[in-house]
This record gives C-alpha cells, sequence and structure tokens, in this order.
C-alpha cells in the first residue's frame, strides 16, 4: 500500500510538471514566458518601460517573438506587426532580431479607443487623446474607426512620453519622441507637456517611424509631419538633424 501511494505521489508530480511547462511553453511573448526580455542591453531605445493599459510592456520594451495572430500593416512605406491595437516594429541589436513596441503610428486605424482616453478639442477638432497619442474619429459606411493623428500643436498631457530623448535648443529642454517634441510647463502646482513646434537645429537620435524619404538633387531627406530631417554623420553613428527643407521649399 505505501508503495503504491508513493507511486501515486511521483504520477502526480510528473503530471504537473508536465502542466507548468506546457503553461510556459504557451506564454504570450511578452507577458513572463519565453520571448520576454527586460530590454537591457545598456541602449535605452530598448527597455521595459511599462505604462497606460498594454497587456505587455509599452513603446521601448521588447519582445523576441511576435504575439500569436498579430496582422501585418504597410503605413508610410513601413511594415508594423500588430496585435490587439498594439504595434511592434522589427529591428536588430547585436546581431539579434527583437520586435520593439512602438507607439501607435499617425495614420494607423483602429476599431476602438483604448481604455481611458480623454476627449480633447483643439481650435474646432475634437480629438481623443491616451497617453500622448492622439485619435481622431473618422466614420465609414458600416462603422466608427478611429485614425491616429498627428499631435495638434498646443495639445497638453499630463505625463512626460516615456521613452523621450533630453534635446536642449537655445537654453530650452524638450522631450522628443517619434517626431513629437514637448516642452514641459507649470501649470497649478505641477508639470504638464505642451506639443510644441520642432525647433530648428535639434539633433534627433531616431526618425519617426512614419516618416518619408524625399531625395533633392543628391540630397537625401526625411519628411513627416511638414518637418524635414537631415542625416548626419557624428562620431561613426548617425543622428538626424531638425532643417528648414531643401532649399526653394
Amino acid at each position: 500500500m505505501l508503495g503504491d501511494r508513493r507511486k501515486l505521489k511521483i504520477a502526480l508530480g510528473c503530471f504537473a510538471a508536465f502542466m507548468f511547462m506546457a503553461a510556459v511553453s504557451n506564454a504570450e511573448p511578452g507577458r513572463s514566458g519565453p520571448g520576454y526580455r527586460d530590454s537591457g542591453h545598456g541602449d535605452s531605445r530598448y527597455r521595459d518601460s511599462r505604462h497606460g493599459d498594454y497587456d505587455r510592456g509599452g513603446p521601448g520594451h521588447y519582445v523576441e517573438r511576435l504575439p500569436r495572430k498579430h496582422d501585418v500593416v504597410h503605413i508610410h512605406d513601413k511594415t508594423f506587426y500588430r496585435h490587439k491595437d498594439v504595434f511592434y516594429r522589427r529591428h536588430y541589436y547585436d546581431g539579434h532580431e527583437v520586435f520593439v513596441v512602438r507607439p501607435a503610428p499617425v495614420g494607423a486605424v483602429v476599431v476602438s479607443l483604448p481604455v481611458g482616453y480623454a476627449r480633447v478639442v483643439i481650435g474646432s477638432r475634437v480629438y481623443y487623446r491616451h497617453g500622448y497619442t492622439f485619435y481622431v474619429e473618422v466614420p465609414r459606411a458600416d462603422a466608427v474607426v478611429y485614425e491616429v493623428a498627428a499631435p495638434p500643436l498646443g495639445a497638453v498631457v499630463l505625463e512626460k512620453p516615456e521613452p523621450c530623448e533630453t534635446i536642449v535648443v537655445d537654453t530650452k529642454t524638450y522631450y522628443y519622441t517619434d517626431g513629437v517634441f514637448f516642452l514641459p510647463r507649470q501649470e497649478g502646482g505641477s508639470v504638464v507637456y505642451v506639443v510644441s513646434a520642432p525647433p530648428y537645429g535639434a539633433v534627433v537620435e531616431e526618425l519617426p517611424d512614419w516618416n518619408e524619404t524625399k531625395v533633392f538633387g543628391t540630397t537625401t531627406y526625411y519628411l513627416a509631419d511638414g518637418v524635414y530631417y537631415l542625416p548626419k554623420n557624428v562620431g561613426g553613428r548617425v543622428v538626424y538633424l531638425v532643417v528648414e527643407g531643401p532649399p526653394g521649399k
């Protein structure tokens, strides 16, 4: 009898271990299963910056495998991978392929707004803001959808965008992320962040995901929301200078 009990315990232990391993192997990347990584590597572009209501890390976080049943979408000739309205782009770091969570790109269309959005009116236009992403309503024949819009000048967000670059131009400190410059401002005893015109002379490390390549003569520019970026080689790495545009433009 004692031997039978011992065998039963062993069998149950093996079954439990099997079920645990099966659960781990089926875990969705970006949660706690394989494929999730704390995006360290000493590169500020790839890190775990959870915020908002993402069911995994927010922009800057990466996974090594895309979630199941993702969609491939093309916006401004760029390839994105979308799962539950979370957008990823493929990057390579130290020879490894990873998929980095990106802010929803301008021009992307979603069928519903994120939980916790705020309705804001700027000028005569109604926007729906979630974090520092702005949406506009687009009626269609069969339903209403929402398109990601470029943040309007003067719009206010309550939290500093993360991840972001800190840029100083003419003694002013800006916070830059995905083509948008924010200026901090004291308001009611707290700091808010105001969408500001891109300052000429600013140098950024990353282009907006939704940029377009423009060639004038022999010079290549990148254009996003009317702003021109000129690539420069500084210390062996490429950065992008905000400029007024090509001569004659």
